[in-house]
């Protein structure tokens, strides 16, 4: 994603009587919120335990980026003119 874009969650679904508990970086964190004004790269790891305790955890990386520069517009090198000789 682009430097200065909001980051929209993409979604998660759980099942069952299990707790979710979210994570950017390693620090829990609930809603997510991701600092999106400076290139980076952050980790969001979604951990699922169910009742019995058994835990389960899904990554997602998300990389902001800045704006590739545009390349300069350059113009072709005009060919002279080439005469024929008669």
């Amino acid at each position: 994603m682009r430097i200065d874009r909001r980051y929209v969650v993409l979604g998660r679904c759980q099942y069952d009587r299990r707790t979710m508990r979210a994570y950017v970086n390693g620090t829990p964190m609930n809603p997510i919120q991701l600092d999106t004004t400076q290139a980076a790269t952050d980790t969001i790891d979604y951990v699922v335990t169910d009742q019995n305790g058994l835990n389960s955890t899904s990554t997602r990386t998300v990389i902001v980026e800045a704006a590739p520069r545009s390349c300069p517009r350059t113009t072709p090198k005009q060919q002279p003119p080439t005469s024929i000789a008669q």
